[in-house]
């Protein structure tokens, strides 16, 4: 089994608010449908 490789990225606002995303470079099935997942979201830190 192949260790899945994925780019991630996060975005500092001020100190309490983070944006950040994710991207899977390898597609999650060997064959059949070409799938590469992402994720985007909000971080709020001290709530």
């Amino acid at each position: 089994m192949e260790v899945n490789d994925y780019n991630a990225a996060e975005l500092r606002l001020d100190d309490y608010i983070r944006l950040y995303a994710t991207y899977q470079l390898t597609s999650l099935a060997e064959n059949g449908m070409n799938q590469h997942p992402f994720c985007i979201g909000i971080r709020f830190n001290g709530i």
